[in-house]
């Protein structure tokens, strides 16, 4: 195979992951927030107002800036690479408006409004050749009950039905395929701080799918998040695939994170370096299982 077409392949994976990395450790679209803020969830320390990280592998470079309220709430995330994205939030960390240029140059642009008082929401979405409203009905925490996606072309892909509990956070999510056929259950369970220890996915027929898995420390920081999944092709048990440790140091600093899979293979080891006034840290080097390293630098900005 042309080894030109494999490096796109893995550029194109690697992009994707640190992509879809960076989003889900902000708030997404469904999420439903904990009693932490945004900044402490990513370990981050001091009154941070702006982050800014860039990177490079495969001759691919990837930056990305997330700006923070006062709070300690996101107000906004960009990521550009061969794509961009902007993603901005309100002060309950919700998605406000959404907008995305691809590889190929088409933009999309989603708009979320929010009525509170009437808990009911409005997506807009406009894309190139594609435009739709929809709306739908919050929760009296703020978060979305019925939440409707659909393909870039306009084609309706399914729903996902929401259930939360007395702390406004999500204890159930039921999702439906394009033709409103259910197919997976997902329960959340939390710990005294409202932090996810034990994330379940429950197939149709109410065996397990998948299983995530977190440990947290007294001040709230993930040591340790082990994920575990099942054939997809049958109802085996699942097996630990994915494994993420965590180190701090005695004076709070995040100095170290290994990731296995497998199990207790070991594949990347990330090590942090040049902590600022306030120990964050300033570089970070990724190892990879093929020896690659991967230089990753952020500048950050404070109020």
């Amino acid at each position: 195979m042309d080894k030109n077409f494999m490096d796109k392949k893995m550029i194109s994976k690697i992009s994707i992951s640190l992509i879809m990395a960076l989003l889900f450790s902000c708030s997404s679209i469904l999420a439903s927030r904990s009693h932490l803020s945004e900044k402490d969830k990513n370990n981050l320390l001091g009154p941070v107002k702006q982050v800014s990280t860039f990177s490079n592998l495969y001759n691919m470079s990837i930056s990305t800036i997330r700006s923070f309220r006062e709070n300690g709430s996101i107000e906004r995330l960009e990521i550009k690479s061969n794509t961009a994205l902007t993603i901005t939030y309100d002060e309950k960390g919700r998605v406000i408006r959404s907008e995305g240029i691809t590889s190929d140059g088409k933009k999309s642009i989603t708009s979320n409004y929010y009525d509170d008082d009437s808990y009911q929401y409005i997506i807009r979405y406009q894309k190139e050749g594609f435009s739709r409203e929809v709306s739908g009905r919050l929760s009296t925490s703020g978060n979305f009950i019925d939440y409707y996606e659909y393909e870039p072309n306009g084609d309706y892909r399914g729903k996902t039905i929401s259930e939360y509990n007395a702390n406004g956070l999500v204890s159930e999510r039921n999702y439906y395929n394009s033709v409103d056929k259910h197919f997976l259950k997902v329960t959340y369970r939390y710990n005294d701080i409202g932090l996810c220890v034990l994330e379940t996915a429950y197939r149709d027929n109410g065996t397990i799918s998948r299983r995530n898995e977190n440990i947290y420390d007294e001040h709230g920081r993930c040591l340790e998040y082990s994920r575990y999944e099942s054939d997809p092709y049958d109802d085996s048990e699942c097996i630990l695939k994915y494994k993420e440790r965590v180190t701090f140091d005695q004076n709070g600093r995040q100095i170290e994170s290994e990731v296995y899979y497998h199990g207790d293979r070991l594949n990347t080891i990330m090590i942090y370096s040049d902590f600022d006034k306030y120990g964050n840290w300033q570089r970070q080097i990724k190892k990879y299982g093929d020896q690659k390293e991967q230089l990753l630098l952020r500048k950050i900005e404070y109020y």
